[in-house]
Formats: structure tokens, sequence, C-alpha cells
């Protein structure tokens, strides 16, 4: 839980921030980081691993239950002897009932495991969420900063445009007047 908060306020942290920076800019990096939550395949396969986690609990549960076994057989004998035929069938049926009643805890210990597992899973959904958003940011972040570093250098080469053309201007005013 408190890992949860902790992600909404990262979220709402990074969201504020790039609000800071623009509207515009605002409205598609919460677009996203939608987009990356919804299809980030490292986001997938957390949740996959996490559900995978929480089944091991249910096998290690199925420990506790009782097992029942049912059987059924049934065998035909004939022969001849002496001219004399001689048949014979057995039947048999059978049902067991198996009920662990003590095994040292260790159906215990097997399901306290899986559910540390399951919880490790969870905690890794979190941490996943995290990395991914945290990309995602720092990617759009990446990305405004070039784009001003872009408009800036654009602005650097008009002025040395301008400034060469003042100097080519000036260069030719001397030439063919002798004094």
């Amino acid at each position: 839980m408190v890992m949860r908060k902790n992600l909404v306020a990262s979220v709402l942290a990074l969201s504020l921030a790039a609000w800071s920076v623009g509207g515009a800019q605002a409205q598609s990096i919460t677009q996203a980081l939608i987009a990356a939550y919804n299809y980030a395949p490292d986001l997938a396969s957390a949740h996959l691993a996490a559900k995978s986690s929480a089944e091991n609990v249910a096998l290690a549960r199925a420990g506790k239950l009782p097992v029942i076994g049912a059987s059924v057989g049934s065998t035909y004998d004939w022969s001849i002897a002496g001219g004399d035929f001689t048949d014979s069938t057995l039947s048999t049926a059978g049902l067991s009932y198996n009920q662990t009643i003590f095994d040292n805890f260790k159906t215990e210990a097997q399901i306290e495991a899986a559910r540390a597992g399951a919880e490790a899973a969870e905690y890794q959904i979190r941490n996943t969420e995290q990395n991914v958003l945290l990309a995602v940011v720092q990617a759009y972040m990446d990305v405004l900063s070039n784009r001003q570093l872009v408009a800036l250098r654009r602005e650097n080469v008009n002025f040395y445009r301008g400034a060469a053309a003042v100097g080519q201007g000036s260069a030719g005013c001397g030439r063919g007047h002798a004094h």
C-alpha cells in the first residue's frame, strides 16, 4: 500500500513538473505516461509473474487437502485342461482416502514461501511501474531539452549568418578606391 502511494505521488510530481514546462506538453506527457503504463511489455510481464506467483500459493495450500483415490479392476481367466473348459472372472474395486495429519510443518512452510514469493512479485510490479514511468519522463524531458537546444543553435546560426553578411558588406566598402 505504501508503494502504491509513493507511485501515485511520483506520477503527480512528474505531471506537475511537466505542467510547469508548458500546458501543451503537460497533456502530451500525461498521454505518454498512460500509453507507457498500458502497453509496456515489462509491466505486462511483471503482472503475469505476479499471477503465476499467486497460483503457487494455491498449489502450496493444496498440500493440506486429502487425497482420494479410486480403482476398479477386472480379470478374466480361462483354460482348457483334459477337454474341460473352465473360466473365471475376478472383479475388484477400491477406494482410498489419505490425509496427512502432521508433516513437521513442511506444508505450512511451503505456503509461507509461496505467499512471500507472491508478495515479492507484487513489489516487483511497483518497481517496474516506477522504472517504466521514469524512463518515459526522462525521454520526454530529453526531447524537450533537445528541442530547446536546436532552437538555440538555430538562433546562433542566424546570428553568425547575419554577422557574416555584415562582415561581407563592410569588407567590400574600401575596394577600388584609390586615395
